[in-house]
């Protein structure tokens, strides 16, 4: 029966004043009678009503037994569970008369706190309805324990029309019902109720204030909301309240205004470890790192221990391995506060070492944890995939499933990371097939990662058949295969999707749009570019801000300098990347001059360089060899007391080598303070390229002797310094040098070797070799060899390799042109 219903069929009654007194239990507040206690009625203050139980209550005597109705009564809800009932006087109401005095407010203030919960509905409802038959539903204490029945049970609408139609409307009318519309999604009506109470003269308490807060956070204008709420604050009572002011600063932060929770916090005369967690997290959630180290310092100062939630988002902090003291110290207040055996705080010092680089740490901590779940497993996973140990990873991924935890979205993430590379492929697709047994392959995020994997692998075939199956693709989903297609340099792959994505409704973000551009890197063609420029534009995409960058970037690598400077010029706003795109552009190109004058240029408009312009710059000085304006530029950072990066010294040390100052770039090389694999690989490059094999072959065992592990680039750079140098016994060390690291020389590698015996005259070796080698023979093996026969005119085996080259390569002219030299260089007087 509808409120409506109810209402009519009771008589019109007078409303009768009653003093109240109210308390709340728990969440809820209810109401006490001063009929129902007489005693405490002269007692209680009117300044702290909330403060008192229900204990005052006194159940009539009769109902202390329980009669056989409370195990027949039917089931009003369903399904519901009637376990939660308190069915002993809602028994009593079905059989005995409301009797107690002649209005029955004892009875039914009892009866209808009893039914205050979503299974006993039917029941208040019927209450509801004896209650207007005794013509009592206009009384003031009955009126708002029937609200706050309607309230606890759900029934909003009947609440909201009650709530309409009550006469007398004090604080806790109003507090039943808006906390009701918080808890049941409403909180936009719940911000205007508030309004229209403060409207009415009814000052709020400090429980309605938390809840109005706590409707903010959920509302889409929230700060408006919350700093109109912050005012009402500061003009009440409670604007010193702790309390309020955390719920306030917790607001801002959901807001993401932390200037003002953090204006309040500083304003604050008391702290407590709520109001130090939550401005932590504060700072944690934006960004903040060092500010949030700062108040975890004001803290201790304070004397205040930090609790477990404090811990964690702080480990958070630390992303890095420059952050690694700080997170080491804040494990030493972890283990002097006792909770390092917290699981949570466990699997955050877990993360931390393992984004810090401190993967020993992080195994020792996870050893040792007696209670280990899933999400801790997770984190070690993560740290092995995160810091490139992928074999670690996929060990523990197995481990995990050995001991029979269930992995979850997150795991497969993170060994799908640790498999994008070609020699994880085939644990990758192990790893797919996990996912498609256990029902994850529709899973949008778990889809996305292994579009993702199979495109790092170099499978776009694989990455298709994925992203094609997934059910919803979202925006990370298209930009996963146009990323895929533009590691691979397929540019029109990476268009398609796109065109595919745009006709689905979904706009590219800045990730998308820097995907496409730089997949046409590959193959600079400037009617291309432009194409692709004018593509965006028709299609109304925006290229600003990274993708601005990049096309700059793709117009200087395709020739287009001025183009891209003119693109520059349009930037409505230009920072040093921009700048530094159309440096680097030029650079990497075969204009240098271009980059040295947009350099200047840079810096006549007041933007100054940073070490991606020095780097860019000095590599275009490198390939333009003008010693002059690189010792320049040496000194300019020399004078701006720039911290060196590894990128700035090798392209410095690069810009020595080429232009030949060897001893320089020797002593600057000997100085460095950390050499990485590409400074050993730059000068030895230097020495090959002035015939200075003796040195780089020193170079290379210095290299092996300091733990640093040469690749492909290091072997042949090594190779041809011998070569140019007439070493060539000391070629066939270098083969030797890397089968004993465990490397397996490539073709290049042979093909190098078989061209150095060959120019030496050993002829017969240097085919030796070509017939011998591990690999099928390509067309510079054959040129090599026809080559070294043709310095030496030997007819008949350049007769067998050039007959070998034309079997592969059928087509090509090459090698008809030089055995005719080799012909009329021994006096032949015709072409076999």
């Amino acid at each position: 029966m509808r409120l409506e219903k109810l209402h009519s069929l009771g008589a019109a009654g007078g409303s009768c004043m009653r003093q109240r007194a109210y308390s709340r239990v728990g969440n809820s507040t209810v109401l006490l009678d001063p009929k129902v206690s007489p005693s405490l009625h002269g007692a209680l203050p009117s300044t702290s009503v909330r403060k008192y139980s229900l204990s005052a209550v006194s159940f009539p005597r009769h109902w202390l037994s329980t009669p056989p109705l409370a195990r027949s009564l039917p089931n009003p809800a369903g399904n519901r569970s009637i376990q939660s009932l308190n069915w002993l006087p809602i028994a009593s109401f079905h059989g005995l008369a409301c009797q107690e005095n002649q209005d029955g407010v004892p009875s039914y203030s009892t009866l209808l706190q009893s039914c205050a919960s979503p299974s006993a509905l039917a029941y208040g409802m019927r209450l509801h309805h004896n209650i207007v038959r005794d013509a009592l539903e206009l009384h003031p204490f009955i009126q708002n324990l029937v609200l706050h029945m309607y309230c606890k049970c759900g029934a909003l609408r009947e609440a909201r029309h009650l709530f309409t139609l009550h006469p007398e409307r004090d604080l806790f009318s109003w507090d039943f019902f808006i906390s009701a519309c918080i808890l049941h999604g409403s909180t936009e009506e719940a911000l205007k109720l508030f309004e229209r109470m403060q409207q009415e003269a009814i000052l709020p308490d400090k429980v309605l204030f938390s809840s109005a807060l706590s409707a903010c956070s959920t509302t889409s204008n929230s700060l408006d909301s919350g700093q109109r709420l912050h005012a009402c604050i500061r003009e009440s009572p409670f604007i010193s309240d702790i309390v309020l002011r955390t719920a306030l600063v917790s607001l801002y932060s959901k807001c993401g205004a932390v200037d003002q929770a953090q204006q309040l916090f500083n304003e604050s005369q008391e702290f407590d470890k709520i109001s130090y967690n939550a401005m932590i997290e504060t700072y944690v959630e934006h960004g903040h790192g060092e500010e949030a180290i700062y108040v975890f310092d004001r803290m201790q100062w304070q004397g205040l221990m930090p609790n477990i939630s404090t811990f964690v988002s702080l480990l958070s902090v630390c992303t890095n391995a420059e952050k690694r003291t700080v997170g080491k110290a804040i494990h030493v207040k972890v283990l002097a506060s006792r909770v390092d055996s917290d699981i949570h705080v466990a699997t955050a010092l877990i993360s931390m070492y393992g984004r810090c680089g401190d993967l020993e740490l992080a195994k020792l901590l996870f050893g040792i944890s007696n209670d280990r779940d899933v999400v801790m497993w997770n984190a070690l996973l993560a740290a092995y995939a995160q810091n490139g140990r992928t074999q670690d990873a996929f060990t523990v991924f197995e481990q995990m499933q050995q001991e029979s935890f269930l992995s979850n979205k997150v795991t497969f993430i993170s060994i799908l990371q640790a498999c994008s590379t070609e020699a994880m492929f085939f644990q990758g697709q192990q790893v797919h097939t996990c996912i498609t047994c256990e029902g994850h392959d529709l899973d949008v995020t778990v889809g996305n990662s292994l579009v993702t994997m199979y495109g790092s692998c170099g499978k776009l075939g694989n990455a298709q058949d994925v992203f094609e199956k997934l059910p919803e693709k979202n925006i990370i989903s298209w930009t996963a295969m146009i990323t895929a297609c533009a590691q691979h340099g397929h540019a029109e792959g990476a268009c398609y999707f796109l065109y595919r994505m745009h006709q689905e409704g979904l706009s590219p973000n800045e990730v998308t749009l820097v995907s496409v551009i730089s997949a046409h890197t590959n193959l600079p063609d400037p009617i291309a570019c432009k194409q692709l420029h004018t593509w965006l534009i028709m299609e109304d995409f925006t290229c600003v801000g990274n993708a601005g960058n990049a096309l700059i970037s793709l117009y200087a690598k395709c020739g287009c300098v001025r183009d891209a400077q003119v693109l520059l010029s349009q930037l409505a706003e230009k920072d040093e990347v921009s700048w530094n795109a159309l440096i680097s552009g030029c650079s990497q190109t075969a204009y240098g001059e271009d980059a040295l004058c947009i350099y200047e240029q840079m810096q006549l408009e007041g933007v100054l360089p940073n070490s991606a312009s020095f780097a860019s710059v000095l590599a275009a000085c490198a390939e333009q060899a003008d010693l002059l304006k690189g010792r320049q530029i040496h000194v300019q950072i020399l004078n701006i007391e720039l911290t060196l990066d590894d990128c700035v010294w090798n392209s410095m040390l690069n810009m020595y080598n080429k232009c030949g100052v060897m001893m320089e770039a020797y002593t600057m090389f000997n100085e460095m303070a950390f050499r990485n694999l590409v400074s050993w690989n730059s000068m030895i490059t230097g020495f090959a390229q002035h015939g200075e094999g003796e040195h780089a072959l020193h170079l290379l065992t210095k290299m092996v002797e300091d733990r640093v592990e040469p690749d492909s680039k290091t072997f042949m750079s090594v190779m041809a310094a011998c070569i140019h140098s007439g070493l060539v016994d000391e070629s066939l060390s270098v083969i030797i040098m890397v089968a004993c690291i465990d490397r397996v020389a490539t073709l290049d590698h042979l093909n190098c070797l078989i061209d150095a015996v060959g120019r030496l005259g050993r002829i017969a070796e240097s085919w030796q070799l070509l017939a011998e080698m591990p690999f099928l023979p390509n067309r510079a093996s054959y040129l090599g060899m026809l080559n070294s026969c043709r310095h030496h005119g030997d007819v008949m085996l350049g007769q067998t390799a050039m007959k070998c080259a034309l079997e592969l390569v059928p087509d090509d002219t090459t090698f008809p042109v030089l055995m005719s030299n080799l012909y009329g260089m021994v006096g032949a007087e015709e072409f076999y």
